[in-house]
């Protein structure tokens, strides 16, 4: 599953890069080589590790790229529900709320900042081809990891329905 999942991601920011623009390509590379090195930790064995370093490398990436990018109106903000959506595939359903929230206190930070006059978002000079491709990316990566939610889902209802008609089976043996 998080093979699959980090191959969808790196795929994404390949996407991405087509689009990406110098002053932002500091922070593609950040997120190719933070989903890359994931990959290879996974590689090595070490799933649950691989799941918690892609879950908070994302999100504190996305903590310092969205404040640059325009705050809350900027397609960086966005990636929190892939955050939210791995934390709760890879972890479980804690790390989900815990994402969640604060992808959300954080958004409601930048805007009580802004609202105060301490901070100024940055207009987003993203062109319309661009918000295609990064929603694009993310309706394609929010895809492959519902689908093997659902698949793991599946799974589980046909192995209970299996064991289930082995268990009548026995039963009625046991009674003839």
């Amino acid at each position: 599953v998080l093979n699959i999942i980090l191959l969808s991601l790196i795929f994404g920011l390949a996407l991405i890069g087509i689009v990406t623009r110098f002053e932002r390509l500091l922070n593609y590379v950040l997120s190719l080589m933070l989903t890359i090195g994931v990959w290879f930790i996974m590689h090595r064995g070490q799933v649950r590790l691989a799941s918690i370093s892609i879950v908070i490398g994302l999100s504190v990436l996305l903590t310092i790229v969205v404040p640059a990018t325009g705050g809350v109106r900027a397609t960086t903000y966005g990636g929190f529900l892939l955050v939210v959506l791995l934390a709760g595939l890879l972890l479980g359903r804690w790390a989900t709320i815990a994402t969640a929230l604060y992808a959300s206190l954080f958004g409601a930070t930048l805007l009580g900042i802004e609202a105060l006059g301490l901070w100024k978002a940055p207009t987003s000079t993203a062109s319309d081809l661009t918000f295609w491709i990064v929603f694009t990316t993310y309706f394609l990566v929010t895809a492959v990891v519902l689908t093997l939610a659902l698949r793991l889902v599946d799974d589980g209802f046909h192995k209970a329905q299996k064991e289930l008609a082995e268990r009548l089976r026995v039963e009625d043996a046991l009674r003839a």
